[in-house]
Parts: C-alpha cells; structure tokens; sequence
C-alpha cells in the first residue's frame, strides 16, 4: 500500500490545483495506455488532491530527449519545458542533476521500499534518485518452437540448446547447416549481449570509461559470437528479430519483453501462404560457468525541480499513483514490461492470469523464475552510451556481414574452414577496436 506523502503547509489545494505538463513514450504510435491513465488520474485522486496532468507531447525517446534539452536550453524555436517526462538516464548528459527533482526527498522510506530495489538502480546518481521507474523490461529468448520441432526431429538437437549461451550458438551454427544457410538466431542488441555476457562471467566491458578488450570474458565472447555471424547461424542483419521471425526466417530471437508486442503466433511465408506456430519462452541465456545475469531497462519519469514546493509535492503524487499495483501492473503487463513494485510483481508470481493477454502468459511465467535467480543488472552511462551502441548495432554488424561473405567465397575456393574463420573473427575485432577508439 503506497501512502501519500505530503506535509499540508506544501501540499497541492484541490480548490486552487496544480497543472503539470508531461511529454512521455507509451503510445506514440498507437492509442496511447499512459494517457488514458492520466485521465483518470485526473477524474479521481487528482480532481481530489489538486493536481491535474496535461500531456504535452507523445513521441520517441530520442526526440525527447532532443526537445526537452533544447526547452531546457531555452533554444530558439524551442518549446515550453514541461514539468514531467519520460527518458533514459543517458538525458543526464546533457541536463545538470541540480535542475532535477530528487525523488528521495519527496518519499518516504515506505514508498521508497515498496519499489523493487534493483530497478531504482538505474535511475540513482551520486545518490539521488533522479528517474523513478514506471515500468521495466528485460530480455528472453522467443522460440518458434513449431519450426524449432522439425529442427530438433532432424538432428537430434532439443531444448537443452537454450541451457546456456554456449550451446545456443553451437545449435546455431548445426541449424545453418541443416537448414541450407539459414540462421536461426538474432540478438537484437550485441551491445547488451556484450555488456550482460561479460559481466555474468566476472568481468566488465567498460573500464574507466574504455573498453576493456583484453580481459579473458571479452575474448571468450567476442569469438563465439563473431564466429557463429560470420559462418552462419546467428544473424548479423540490422532490425529486430521480430520482423524476420514471422516471415520464418528465423526460429530464434533474443530480446526485449516489450518485442512480444510485436510477435504473432503465425508465420507468413515468401508465397504469402501462413502457417500457425507454438511461440514458447526461455530464460536469457548466460554462456556456461556464469552467475546468471540479465540486463533490466526502460524509461522512467523525470521531473523538474520548482521553487513552489506545491509543485514537486504535485509530481510526487501523480508518480506514487501512477506506481500503485492496482494501475502498474495492468499498465507494464499489457507491453510485455516488468511492473516496478514488489506488490505488483508478488501478486504476479502468485497468479500469472493477472496479465490480460493470455499469449503473454508463459513469458512472464519465464520471467518470475528469472526473478528468483537472476541479477538483473544496468548498463553503465558515460558520455558516448549511445554512439557505441550504435556502434555495435550498425558498424560492427555490417563488418560481421562483409566477413560472412568473405568466410563463404573463401571457404568455397578451397581454404580452410576454421583458418578462415580465426583470421576473420581477428579482423572484425581490430575493426571494433577501431570504431569504438574514437568514442570509448
């Protein structure tokens, strides 16, 4: 039970209410959740406390981003800064902390209790809780198990391939084979893969604020994961799985919950015909002799500090209601997100049919027992997050393509498969050493 923190000398008069503009993510390319959301928030505790939300602007986080520090900049053409709105934390490269409302100061030690620990990580700097998490995702495995089944009926090869990285990408390489040159596994995000890989190992990609490409879990990494896209069976192609798994050409994908939205329980082939499938989960795989570890992230809500301490006790209100179980977890759910208190997700564990999409059962069935075990850790923030991943999600990956198709006209021509393979793998390394120089 979240309680409402505010003293009543500094708090919102329902007779006189405070307005406070948003600009936020959820629903700019369809009916927006967080908006009808904000409507009842404002028909009920806001008409009662005094507060009333306006939505400014529903768009991409980029664009945000983009907006929200040429507002705060006061560019010209510029428009006004809102009170709240959504981002990453890489947002703090650009604004100064000391503008930003510090939700510890606005909390009690209950509220801050009720939210699950590890997701108010990402969002803390030099101990301020700058970013309040509203709804988190993770990363799992989506297998089109129908086409998956005529794989395993093949080659022997069944579910003990999704134990563990390595033998992930091993089933991979076999699948290419098998298939006549199809992968059966994407990664949509190498960055994270990197990132989550090496740290389930012991080890840290990111070193005072470097890439650490020496260490012994990069290296180990760095030739699975490059051997396997350069001689087949992970994909090294730009885009989300998602696209790629319901026209079959993939059996595999490796990414975000959220990406279930965008998953069908059908396949359309290149002849327009469809063929119903048995979408099933896995937990995010870690390579062998790791402490399981899975990336958790998402945007969360920001505010901007005001003189009126009104105000920020009128932000406090709408994100602890915003943040309740009884609107946080239908909210997270319905998008394949994580909700963001331990009531929420307890509730979830006990009875999976509180999520309202019964296609989305068995992935936050997943999910739970990945909660038991996993550490669900952070990617760091320097200045550069975004140019190295895009780094690895666009530079690197055609690298990867240009190898492959060096790997097949070589192999072809009579050399050596693994020889090829080693001196390619080197290359696309010096390659990444090379791209990310400039930026890390």
């Amino acid at each position: 039970m979240i309680i409402w923190g505010c003293s009543k000398n500094s708090a919102p008069d329902p007779k006189n209410p405070i307005t406070l503009s948003i600009c936020h993510v959820y629903g700019h390319h369809t009916i927006s959740p967080l908006n009808k959301l904000i409507e009842e928030f404002n028909s009920t505790v806001g008409r009662q406390k005094g507060v009333i939300i306006k939505v400014a602007s529903v768009t991409k986080s980029k664009d945000i981003d983009k907006n929200i520090v040429a507002s705060f900049r006061k560019e010209p053409g510029s428009l006004p800064l809102p009170d709240l709105f959504t981002s990453y934390p890489r947002v703090l490269n650009y604004l100064p902390q000391e503008a930003l409302l510090d939700w510890k100061q606005h909390l009690t030690k209950e509220e801050i209790g009720s939210f699950v620990p590890e997701f108010l990580n990402d969002g803390t700097f030099d101990g301020k809780l700058l970013m309040l998490p509203i709804a988190r995702s993770t990363e799992v495995v989506y297998v089109n198990q129908t086409y998956f089944d005529k794989f395993t009926s093949a080659t022997g090869i069944g579910t003990e391939a999704f134990k563990d990285m390595d033998s992930l990408l091993a089933a991979s390489r076999s699948f290419y084979k098998w298939s006549g040159g199809k992968d059966m596994l994407q990664a949509d995000d190498l960055y994270n893969l990197f990132l989550i890989s090496v740290e389930a190992m012991g080890g840290s990609m990111v070193k005072n604020g470097k890439a650490d490409f020496d260490s012994p879990q990069f290296q180990r990494v760095f030739k699975a994961v490059a051997g396997t896209a350069i001689c087949g069976g992970l994909s090294p192609y730009p885009g989300f799985f998602t696209d790629r798994m319901n026209t079959a050409e993939l059996a595999v994908g490796i990414g975000s919950s959220a990406g279930i939205l965008y998953v069908r329980n059908y396949v359309t082939y290149p002849d327009n015909t469809k063929e119903n499938i048995s979408l099933k989960f896995y937990p995010y795989p870690n390579f062998k002799d790791s402490n399981p570890t899975v990336i958790q992230r998402g945007v969360g809500l920001f505010a901007f500090k005001s003189d009126d301490e009104r105000r920020n006790k009128a932000a406090t209100i709408f994100a602890l209601w915003l943040a309740d179980k009884e609107r946080n977890l239908p909210f997270a759910t319905s998008a394949g997100y994580i909700p963001v208190t331990k009531a929420a997700n307890e509730a979830l564990d006990k009875d999976v049919q509180l999520v309202a999409n019964p296609g989305y059962h068995e992935m936050y069935t997943t999910i739970g027992e990945m909660r038991k075990t996993y550490k669900f850790s952070t990617a760091p923030l320097y200045k550069s997050t975004s140019v190295v991943q895009e780094t690895f999600e666009s530079g690197w990956r055609r690298d990867l393509l240009n190898a492959r198709q060096q790997y097949k006209k070589r192999v072809s021509a009579g050399e050596d498969p693994q020889a090829v393979e080693n001196e390619l793998v080197e290359s696309t390394l010096k390659s990444l050493r090379r791209r990310l120089s400039n930026v890390l």
